[in-house]
């Protein structure tokens, strides 16, 4: 029997499978990820507890809650709570299913040079067993259809050595080369209340 030539078919489809293979593997690693965060399945264990005790939305697109946080492990967490408190832009990711990730930290770095302002770190102490409670308001953007909104899950960022932290957050802005919160990204661990259903009610002042 004499040799056989390549078969130009068997070959076509083997690259065009490659193709396949690196078009869908990023798009399943962000349904991953998004699954992750929202649906909160094999999460880490967490020294935090945190329960969303209430959450509503306005008929301006003005979502509101009230927290509890508390620390049931065995050493001091350090919050970070620049932004666990009051408003914040941007910290409201919507996704598919009809529900929200409220933020209070950045999950993943940002490839960008620092803001033009950027707050001050601010962290909260939680000793073992102790608790702490708050509130804060989240405003819809524009392409956010807030409307839909049925539950939401609430998510901080935690870590135990913040004066090591703060040192590097002093050197990275001392090199003026990245975005102010990717030190704090690195350094942080995230922790995610269950989700809770939004309830709908009239615009009322904000309370604190």
């Amino acid at each position: 029997m004499g040799n056989r030539k390549p078969d130009a078919s068997g070959t076509g489809i083997a690259t065009e499978a490659n193709r396949m293979r690196k078009l869908i593997a990023p798009n399943l690693l962000l349904v991953l990820l998004v699954t992750y965060a929202l649906c909160g399945s094999e999460e880490k264990a967490t020294p935090l507890q945190i329960v969303v005790t209430e959450a509503t939305l306005t008929p301006k697109g003005v979502l509101r809650c009230q927290w509890r946080i508390r620390n049931v492990g065995k050493e001091v967490v350090h919050v970070y709570a620049t932004f666990l408190h009051g408003s914040a832009e941007d910290m409201l990711d919507l996704a598919p299913g009809r529900t929200a990730l409220v933020r209070t930290t950045w999950l993943r770095e940002i490839k960008s040079y620092p803001a033009y302002y950027f707050p001050q770190p601010e962290f909260l102490d939680v000793a073992p067993g102790a608790e702490i409670t708050g509130s804060f308001e989240r405003r819809s953007q524009a392409k956010q259809r807030i409307d839909q909104l049925e539950t939401l899950r609430f998510v901080v960022g935690y870590g135990a050595d913040v004066e090591r932290l703060k040192s590097n957050i002093q050197q990275s802005l001392a090199k003026g080369t990245e975005f102010q919160v990717n030190a704090v990204v690195r350094w942080q661990s995230l922790a995610y209340s269950d989700r809770v259903a939004v309830v709908r009610r009239a615009d009322t002042p904000t309370t604190h």
